[in-house]
């Protein structure tokens, strides 16, 4: 056979030419492809999805969304099925007992109550077809106060703070506005389609004065529980149940808190929020996120202290991507309700169900830009609260462990709830693992 006489690097160049040029012709998909850039939004029409604009005259601030099941021909008893979302976009599960997963709103009928400026929408969930409006202005004489201290036209308003349905009675349902910074509540009964008020009673506790603040508030058979401010200028920050609430200006117990959710469950009602961590202060300032519980049952303290939550702990919420260097996702933004499932390695269909709840955070906004979801185990939050405690003996010495021994118990808390916390200590607990 002849051979071909070697030119060199020309010949090798030509060579690798042919081959890359037979393998596009046999295999197309093999060939160099355009440097095409992925698209980062899809373009939707009318045609795709349904709206419900609301008031095309004025702005409606949407600011409280509520599912129910529960219809205008319902005549049934007991809890409703549905989800109600006490913080803008966060769920509460199916039934009037302890949440479960939750998503959007189930298939089928039901109505979707939008809490807005002075309004309340009702819609058809299926179809976002508007059939009732309430209408709910503030007081004339609210709003006058309201201008005089100084805000705006704008702001004096009565904006929809607060909604829920009550589980014993699906017809009932809980709205509470703020009124022009002067909150208030309204019992409604759905009757034939058409809500009919029945009570009308201060909202201080119960809503903020300001739409701007964030709050939270569940409502637990006839008692609602909230996580808000008391006070027109907003620095009264409080955990309420009629008659109880935290300890006024005390920033061991709440330190400027902003709350993102929270949800009831077993023997406990849990409070999600983030705060200038006191425990940090000698340190710099440091905002940490928290959960906080308290006892359905707790009836206060003794004398002085008998508007006073006896059972109010709370721990802080660890979301971080651990290291040798731990980089921390300090500010919760907003909570699922609890989730039930098999998570991890448990690879045992057998093995019981986990209850997790889910938690999205971000870094501080001088810090890197960063978010992450992280999850947590409500069994792992129950064994915080369980200790060990932190206090601080005087204002010049740092936050320390408490020796168990020094731990006040209650032995008759298996009526009540597990543990009691330990008054005017500071209802600290450390550092929650996980996430």
């Amino acid at each position: 056979m002849a051979r071909l006489p070697w030119r060199g690097p020309a010949d090798l160049l030509l060579s690798a030419a042919l081959l890359l040029a037979l393998l596009a012709w046999r295999a197309p998909g093999l060939s160099w492809q355009e440097n095409l850039r992925p698209k980062l939004f899809c373009a939707m029409t009318p045609r795709d999805y349904t709206a419900f604009v609301g008031n095309l005259s004025a702005e409606d601030r949407f600011t409280r969304l509520l599912y129910t099941d529960f219809t205008d021909d319902d005549d049934r008893g007991g809890a409703a099925a549905g989800i109600s979302i006490n913080t803008p976009y966060s769920t509460r599960a199916p039934g009037g007992g302890a949440p479960g997963g939750g998503g959007g709103p189930p298939g089928g009928g039901g109505m979707l109550l939008i809490g807005a400026r002075n309004i309340v929408y009702k819609l058809s969930a299926s179809e976002l077809r508007l059939t009732q409006t309430l209408h709910w202005p503030a007081h004339e004489s609210s709003r006058d106060t309201c201008a005089v201290k100084g805000k705006s036209r704008e702001e004096c308003q009565n904006f929809i703070v607060v909604m829920a349905q009550y589980s014993s009675d699906p017809s009932r349902f809980l709205f509470c506005g703020t009124n022009a910074f002067t909150p208030r509540c309204r019992d409604y009964s759905d009757e034939r389609g058409s809500f009919v008020e029945k009570e009308d009673r201060k909202g201080v506790g119960l809503a903020p004065f300001d739409p701007e603040h964030n709050s939270t508030a569940v409502l637990v058979g006839e008692d609602l529980y909230s996580g808000t401010v008391a006070d027109f200028a907003g620095v009264d920050s409080i955990v309420f149940r009629q008659p109880l609430r935290t300890l006024q200006y005390d920033s061991t117990w709440l330190n400027s808190p902003d709350f993102v959710g929270s949800f009831s469950h077993g023997d406990h009602v849990y409070f999600f929020f983030r705060e200038a961590a006191v425990e940090y202060i000698n340190c710099g300032k440091s905002v940490f996120s928290r959960v906080a519980r308290v006892c359905k049952n707790d009836q206060g303290g003794p004398h002085k202290a008998k508007h006073s939550w006896t059972s109010f702990l709370k721990t802080r919420l660890n979301c971080s991507v651990p290291g040798e260097f731990p980089f921390y996702f300090d500010e919760i933004q907003g909570v699922s309700q609890i989730v039930r499932g098999r998570y991890g390695n448990q690879r045992d269909r057998r093995a019981s169900e986990e209850e997790v709840v889910y938690a999205t955070f971000t870094t501080p906004p001088n810090s890197i830009g960063g978010s992450a979801v992280c999850a947590f185990r409500l069994r792992d939050v129950s064994d915080a609260f369980a200790g060990r405690f932190k206090e601080q003996r005087s204002m010049s010495e740092n936050w320390l462990a408490v020796e168990p021994h020094k731990v006040l118990l209650n032995l008759f808390s298996a009526l009540v709830c597990s543990v009691r916390n330990q008054m005017r200590q500071g209802p600290l607990t450390p550092p929650e693992k996980g996430g």
